[in-house]
């Protein structure tokens, strides 16, 4: 009979809220078998700039992120000063704070155009899934909610693009007799996730 691995339940619980500044982390127990340990303090990095990069994250952010223009501070504020329920994304926030960012202040440089490439069909399939209709932009706390009646954004799917050349580094494999494209999409997809899983323990 195999090994069994016991998880510890308690150990997966978050000593911190996602918005919040970590105050604590997790160590080895004295002893092996023993359950790890909760010290307070961030966990010290052995990367020398990390500690510098974490000491001016926190004299900006505590100065209300000063030199940020408005919509910046707004965004920021939203995101790490507020509790949600629901997931963030990093991708997500950077697109709506170029949106609007070019929408909200004057002579912005940035854009409110964006491209997603996705690396395979895998994550194709799950950017679709919360892209396709919109959904991630009603169900996440992306933006203020007082914002949203400004937001008007239009996907365009790669299935939809017609006329648009789609550059990729994973091509399709070819359509067999009597198969349409999107049974050759979802065979091409069950492959992928299948030579994801090589190599991986059971």
């Amino acid at each position: 009979m195999p090994d069994q691995v016991l998880v510890n339940p308690a150990a997966l619980e978050p000593l911190f809220s996602p918005w919040e500044e970590p105050a604590k982390h997790r160590i080895r127990g004295d002893k092996p078998g023993e359950p790890a340990k909760i010290v307070n303090g961030r966990r010290p990095s052995p990367v020398v700039i990390a500690h510098n990069l974490r000491w001016a994250v926190k004299e900006w952010r505590e100065s209300f992120y000063g030199g940020a223009s408005d919509t910046t501070r707004e965004l920021l504020n939203h995101w790490f000063n507020r509790s949600h329920r629901g997931k963030t994304a990093a991708g997500e926030e950077f697109e709506f704070h170029y949106y609007f960012h070019h929408l909200r202040e004057s002579n912005s440089p940035l854009t409110r155009h964006f491209v997603v490439v996705a690396p395979n069909l895998t994550v194709y399939e799950r950017l679709k899934e919360d892209f396709g209709d919109g959904r991630i932009f009603d169900t996440d706390p992306l933006i203020p909610a007082e914002w949203r009646g400004d937001c008007s954004l239009s996907i365009v799917l790669q299935d939809e693009a017609a006329g648009a050349d789609t550059v990729t580094d994973e091509h399709p494999s070819p359509l067999r007799p009597g198969e349409t494209p999107q049974e050759q999409r979802r065979r091409d997809l069950r492959m992928g996730e299948a030579d994801g899983l090589q190599g991986q323990s059971p």
